[in-house]
């Protein structure tokens, strides 16, 4: 066992040597990609701040306001909470990364599409997620039977919860 653990130690320290050395000789190609990415990366961050067009914003608003809705007849229809609320924070999530997008394209106006895409995000992460949430978790119903006492109900079984109001 010694022996083999040995060999091991070995092999991934010589491993890690080639590595290393192998490194030194394609350093001049990756400094140059490097070079570029973080002089791509500096102007980003210092030129271009974009903004929303008036078209996209209201876009973004119809969006927003629909998405809403959306989760709120979920909600009357499952008689369950929202897993996931949509509040103004999520609102300022979608801004950014519409305004992200139209960052990587070196764009000072954040258009439609960039709006598009950004809820198309947002769509498929959030709501993916909290729609995921949502199906996992049992509807557990609350019924006040007496005072001290509510009775839940899962899927046809009965669970008792004692309580002092």
């Amino acid at each position: 066992m010694y022996d083999q653990d040995k060999t091991i130690a070995s092999h991934i320290i010589k491993v890690h040597a080639s590595a290393s050395a192998t490194r030194g000789e394609n350093k001049t190609i990756i400094s140059k990609e490097e070079n570029w990415l973080k002089r791509y990366l500096k102007y980003c961050r210092t030129e271009c701040h974009p903004r929303l067009s008036e078209t996209a914003a209201k876009l973004l608003q119809n969006n927003y306001v629909k998405i809403r809705q959306d989760m709120r007849q979920q909600a009357n229809e499952t008689g369950a909470a929202v897993a996931i609320p949509i509040t103004v924070r999520q609102l300022e999530v979608i801004v950014r990364l519409s305004e992200s997008l139209a960052k990587m394209k070196l764009s000072h106006l954040a258009t439609e599409e960039n709006v598009q895409e950004a809820v198309r995000l947002f769509t498929v992460s959030t709501m993916g997620a909290a729609k995921s949430v949502s199906n996992l978790l049992p509807t557990v119903k609350v019924h006040k039977q007496q005072k001290g006492i509510k009775t839940f109900s899962k899927e046809g079984t009965r669970y008792k919860l004692h309580f002092s109001e």
